[in-house]
């Protein structure tokens, strides 16, 4: 008999456990919504409610005709849904990029230390075909550009922080490429994607910090086209 007074938590926190205690781990698949409620005695309402639940606190993915299945621990499903609330805060934008002037100035001193870093040239080497900067492929790109310097470090606490801080970083690339595209050379923010990248390429810590620190701040390109 369904014991009503169960809900979709004794799911989730067993879960929680079983992840925990390596009984369950990622890429294994949990058991269909009817034996999950045979086996906690709710109904399935409450199974469903649950998987819902741990898709957004990144424990489990979802798949169409398949099942749910453990995933690598991540927070970005839950920061992607409590995100756009931060916008209430009126200091969001520039708390965000003094947030990132933190992480990716530093980012670009263990950037350099990468053996391989084809891709941050790629993506600048995209940059370049375009005419204008003012299309959403550029926009793309920059996140894009931003994102794969953090992930040259190796490092997986700022990488993680990249990821979970995704949503607002995209928010900050567009209301910061606004200002710098107003300036009189328009491709102004391609030349500093360019040296930026020289200086990783060149293994210089110091150039590429300096030049990420100049990039990123917004209020001196402010006072230049005031």
């Amino acid at each position: 008999m369904i014991n009503e007074n169960k809900t979709y938590q004794v799911v989730v926190d067993d879960i929680l456990h079983q992840i925990k205690d390596g009984v369950l781990s990622e890429g294994m698949r949990l058991p269909g919504e009817r034996s999950l409620a045979l086996k906690y005695s709710i109904s399935r309402a409450s199974v469903r409610e649950a998987l819902s639940i741990m898709k957004n606190l990144g424990l489990v993915e979802i798949r169409q005709g398949e099942g749910a299945f453990i995933t690598a621990f991540s927070i970005n499903p839950l920061f992607d849904t409590i995100s756009p609330l931060l916008f209430k805060n009126k200091n969001i934008i520039d708390d965000v990029l003094e947030f990132r002037r933190i992480l990716e100035v530093n980012a670009c001193g263990l950037a350099v230390r990468a053996d391989d870093n084809s891709e941050l040239v790629a993506i600048v080497d995209k940059m370049a075909k375009f005419k204008t900067e003012d299309k959403q492929e550029a926009y793309d790109l920059d996140l894009a550009f931003h994102q794969q310097i953090v992930y040259l470090t190796q490092n997986v606490i700022l990488i993680q922080a990249m990821n979970c801080i995704a949503y607002l970083v995209q928010h900050s690339i567009t209301a910061n490429r606004k200002i710098i595209l107003d300036q009189p050379d328009g491709r102004v923010l391609l030349k500093e994607h360019q040296a930026i990248l020289k200086a990783i390429v060149d293994k210089d810590a110091t150039q590429a910090m300096s030049l990420m620190e100049k990039h990123l701040d917004i209020n001196k390109k402010k006072e230049r086209i005031s």
